[in-house]
Formats: C-alpha cells, sequence, structure tokens
C-alpha cells in the first residue's frame, strides 16, 4: 500500500482514492450549502441520492457516474450528520458536531 497514508499516528489507513473521495465530499459540501443554505429536506434528499446511486451502479452506468452519485449520497449524509435536518426534531447537528472547527465548511457564517 505504497499511497496509504497513516492519520495522526492511528491505526486508520487511508489509501489514495479514499483521500481523492473525501475531497471530492467536501467540495460537494461546500457547493451544496452555497445552493442550499437551510437544512430543511436534507433526509428526503438522501434516499433521492441514494436511490440515484443504486440506479448508477445496477444500470452500469460507469464508474464515473457512480463516483459522481456516491459523493451526493456522502455529502448530504455529513450534512445531516453536522447541521441536522429542521424538518424533524430535534433540528440541531449531533452533539459529536459541536466544538469542531467549521468555519471552512460554512461559507455562509454563523453557527450551523
Amino acid at each position: 500500500m505504497q499511497n496509504d497514508k497513516v492519520l495522526n499516528d492511528s491505526c486508520m489507513v487511508v489509501s489514495a482514492a479514499h483521500r481523492k473521495f473525501l475531497t471530492d465530499v467536501a467540495e460537494e459540501i461546500q457547493a451544496a450549502r452555497k445552493k442550499f443554505p437551510d437544512n430543511g429536506h436534507l433526509l428526503a434528499a438522501l434516499v433521492e441520492e441514494v436511490g440515484e446511486l443504486a440506479t448508477a451502479y445496477l444500470e452500469n452506468e460507469g464508474t464515473s457516474r457512480v463516483w459522481d452519485e456516491a459523493k451526493q449520497v456522502a455529502c448530504v449524509a455529513a450534512r445531516i450528520a453536522t447541521e441536522g435536518d429542521s424538518d424533524f426534531f430535534p433540528a440541531s447537528p449531533s452533539p459529536r458536531a459541536r466544538g469542531c472547527v467549521q468555519t471552512d465548511l460554512n461559507p455562509g457564517g454563523g453557527s450551523l
């Protein structure tokens, strides 16, 4: 695993492909927050994106399409984990997200 990287002296090994995917997801989150700054309807969006990923995979639409759909699933899942979904109670983000530096992921400012 020559292209793998150990993070924070832990036992976690992340491949180059995983790093690229996670970088793409971070970029997708920034774009999604600009386009859809409200955290409403995120659960519905997640279900829709999972369906699109399944369709891309099952209909053999190619690795690029599967990558893009998987990236969107991860983006919406990350937003739900960190922002919650205002359509449901409680709408606040997970307690695990509190205290994290979020300024770079929240271009609109304010709390998530």
